[in-house]
């Protein structure tokens, strides 16, 4: 009985009705974590050493407390940006990703999950300071970089911290959970609408001022006070 190839092994061409087959790769196997060929050529597994893809799974992934959203797995987002830049590729004519393709879109990947992780961490420190009666804590999380919340500005604090702090008790009202903490897409509407309320308090006091001035040009001259007659 002839022997059965080993496992991972290419089978080579064999005859079949008169005509040669072409070698299919059998599945791999768990345990065999090395490259595989296959019929449209070699297939590159990111998470192989090997390949020189050394930063798969390099981007830290944030176990984030109480209701705060955690960032996706990594793996499914490497498979997705590839796919997504091969058929990119193939619409251009090519057939296979190269190694700097994969490389680079690694890179991008871990990239990306970076910046989430941290926004996801200035958005705790944000929920964490509006526990705080301190308006100025509220305001140095905002302004963190990883925040990403540019039109944060320094005057507006005491109302960012009302603003943002209703906004966090209404949530914990209606969820049912004293816990509950402003997502960053609650955060950035809070920031703007605290920067809308302060724009249309200016607006009104502008709008007083203008109404005063008005008020006093348009009333008549009091008529000059005359001197007393002499005896």
């Amino acid at each position: 009985m002839p022997s059965s190839p080993p496992m991972g092994a290419v089978r080579p061409l064999t005859q079949l009705g008169g005509g040669l087959r072409a070698p299919v790769c059998p599945d791999p196997s768990p345990l065999d974590h090395g490259p595989r060929q296959d019929r449209c050529g070699p297939t590159v597994h990111p998470t192989v050493p090997a390949c020189g893809v050394s930063e798969v799974g390099k981007a830290p992934e944030v176990t984030q407390p109480n209701r705060c959203p955690t960032s996706r797995p990594q793996t499914p987002r490497y498979f997705e940006a590839l796919l997504q830049l091969k058929d990119q590729l193939r619409r251009t004519g090519a057939e296979f990703l190269s190694w700097t393709d994969i490389q680079d879109s690694v890179h991008a990947t871990n990239a990306a999950v970076r910046d989430e992780n941290d926004r996801l961490l200035a958005v705790q420190r944000i929920n964490a300071a509006l526990l705080q009666p301190d308006p100025q804590r509220t305001l140095a999380a905002l302004l963190l970089p990883a925040a990403a919340l540019p039109h944060a500005v320094l005057p507006n604090a005491r109302r960012y911290h009302r603003v943002l702090g209703r906004a966090r008790a209404a949530k914990a009202q209606a969820t049912g959970d004293e816990g509950a903490e402003l997502w960053w897409e609650e955060i950035e509407r809070g920031v703007r609408v605290a920067n809308e309320e302060t724009a249309a308090a200016r607006s009104s006091e502008c709008g007083g001022c203008a109404g005063r001035k008005g008020l006093l040009a348009a009333s008549p001259p009091s008529p000059p006070i005359s001197a007393c007659p002499g005896p």
